[in-house]
């Protein structure tokens, strides 16, 4: 049966929205498009999120175990709910083969297109989360010989997630500055 997706708008990270309001799953490499019906649309969003709440349970695990449980589980976790996505979940979607996806938006293209009162606030937000994210990581790891020599897991990993994310969000913030100053030209 063909499948009229119609225009395809990006609506998340990983899914879009066809012309009559469904989400769309791309797969880019075979060009299929799993069509997520209402009732799979809460699963979806839960296994959408499955880096996060893995990420999340480790470092939950690793604050109460040995970090090596915890990435032992962590693995362990991230292959079941990927096998899970895979295997089990898109098998059962509504697949439509040979479609064309627009491609994604970056952070210019999706700065271009915020209104220009709302790019002030997410620029100062953006600044301000990456403050904020390394002044907690200053004021959260007290001994920094044990982060220098690898001794503590957890606040090597704080340190190198605080480092990462304060830089993307400075990589975010240029990106509306210069959106903000070709509007001025």
């Amino acid at each position: 049966m063909k499948q009229n997706l119609g225009e395809l708008t990006p609506k998340t990270y990983e899914s879009y929205v066809d012309s009559h309001g469904r989400t769309i799953i791309p797969n880019f490499k075979t060009k299929t498009a799993y069509i997520v019906q209402k009732e799979d649309e809460k699963k979806f969003y839960v296994l959408s999120n499955r880096y996060s709440i893995v990420v999340a349970i480790i470092m939950i695990t690793g604050f109460y175990w040995d970090w090596t449980f915890a990435v032992i589980s962590g693995v362990v976790l991230f292959v079941a709910t990927e096998i899970y996505y895979r295997n089990f979940f898109l098998a059962n979607l509504q697949q439509v083969h040979n479609v064309e996806f627009p491609p994604k938006k970056g952070i210019y293209a999706v700065a271009l297109e915020t209104p220009k009162k709302k790019r002030w606030i997410r620029l100062v937000m953006l600044v301000a989360f990456a403050i904020l994210i390394l002044v907690n990581m200053f004021m959260t790891i007290k001994d920094w010989n044990n982060v220098l020599t690898f001794s503590d897991a957890n606040d090597v990993i704080l340190v190198l997630f605080s480092i990462g994310l304060a830089i993307f969000s400075v990589y975010a913030a240029i990106q509306f500055i210069r959106v903000m100053i070709s509007d001025k030209e």
